[in-house]
């Protein structure tokens, strides 16, 4: 009985575990991205963006020894939040949570009380952290606002260089007083989102994405600054760690506004499909007369995505589980197997006894 229930309580401890961490993949991640990314972006949505995502995940799934990282380019925040959330959502369905992505958001950390170059590289360390260790197969990292560090700031982007360092990507956690930590980051995917307007960025005008180093050029000149007392930091080693761009701009003075999509950004479902998070305040906040009808929905989904997501590691829960049931029996089959031995050799020994006895009482008998 006690066996019993620390195999029950295994089998959910991994489901937990498999269910906080389940990811999709390849072709399952492909479809996802191709129905979500354009639903996310509405009508500034383009081929050329959908299809540098679609090869650069193509790309990484038969090379998953080096971690994935993106620029993503426009001229709208909403429509960088839009993409990254239709990423996220693609990538983990209804189970992405802290322990799978995380954001940071470079322009609060230096605005109104500026932080210290110190302290936003210890922010950074900190959100690398919790899902490298948490969910070490899959991770997803959302830097926003990279536009808005200035020279005194660019220096804390040093602390990608390793996590993003190829097939070495790694990241090192120093804790005071206990060992140095190594995390793999080969499984990560950072998207590092910078607003810019279409006029100064040359690839908008061409409506290319990633197609061309031209972003790359693009970076440098932004970030390469005039030497003085200020923190060293030189832009070629992480622009060069960098792995694709993706840039999806609005028409700068066109009403580009369709009916249709502004109904569907107000759904639960675009929040569900194109926010970081499955869950938000004003999902909280909003309450109508189908309210316990919507919770209802909403769990219903995330049980669905839950599942789809975590199928393989439901199958891999249970056959790890039928290894100790199988050494149980045949514990049990070899403890049987030595008493039936046991037995049947007493058994012998019991009649060579009895069998020699009566041999003695006989020539006794005789004797007489």
């Amino acid at each position: 009985m006690l066996l019993l229930r620390f195999l029950v309580l295994l089998l959910l401890l991994t489901l937990v575990s498999g269910q906080q961490c389940a990811h999709f993949s390849q072709d399952d991640l492909l479809s996802r991205l191709e129905s979500r990314v354009p639903k996310c972006l509405g009508p500034s949505a383009s081929s050329s963006a959908l299809s540098t995502l679609t090869e650069c995940f193509v790309a990484n799934a038969f090379d998953r020894d080096q971690p994935l990282a993106l620029v993503l380019f426009s001229n709208s925040s909403d429509l960088l939040h839009s993409l990254a959330g239709a990423i996220a959502s693609s990538l983990f369905g209804a189970s992405r949570s802290p322990h799978t992505v995380q954001n940071v958001d470079f322009q609060a950390l230096l605005e109104p009380s500026r932080a210290s170059n110190y302290d936003i590289k210890q922010t950074l360390r900190s959100t690398l952290v919790t899902p490298l260790r948490a969910c070490p197969d899959r991770s997803l990292f959302v830097l926003d606002n990279v536009q808005a560090l200035d020279d005194a700031a660019l220096p804390v982007l040093d602390v990608f260089l390793d996590p993003l360092n190829g097939k070495r990507a790694q990241f090192q956690q120093y804790v005071d007083g206990k060992a140095s930590r190594v995390f793999d980051c080969t499984n990560s995917v950072f998207l590092f989102l910078y607003k810019v307007t279409a006029s100064h960025f040359p690839i908008a005008e061409e409506n290319e994405s990633g197609s061309s180093n031209r972003w790359r050029e693009f970076l440098m000149q932004q970030w390469t600054r005039s030497e003085g007392t200020i923190e060293e930091f030189t832009p070629q080693a992480f622009v060069g760690r960098l792995t694709d761009a993706v840039s999806v701009f609005l028409q700068e003075g066109v009403d580009s506004r369709d009916a249709s999509y502004e109904e569907f950004k107000r759904s639960r479902e675009w929040r569900q499909m194109c926010k970081l998070q499955t869950y938000n305040a004003e999902d909280e906040v909003e309450v109508d007369e189908d309210k316990t009808e919507d919770v209802t929905a909403t769990a219903m989904s995330l049980v669905a995505g839950n599942i789809a997501a975590a199928a393989p590691i439901i199958s891999g829960a249970i056959a790890m589980l039928s290894i100790p049931a199988y050494l149980l029996i045949l514990t049990r089959a070899k403890r049987w197997n030595r008493e039936t031995t046991k037995q049947r050799e007493w058994g012998a020994i019991h009649r060579r006894s009895s069998g020699n006895s009566n041999s003695r009482r006989k020539k006794r008998k005789m004797r007489k």
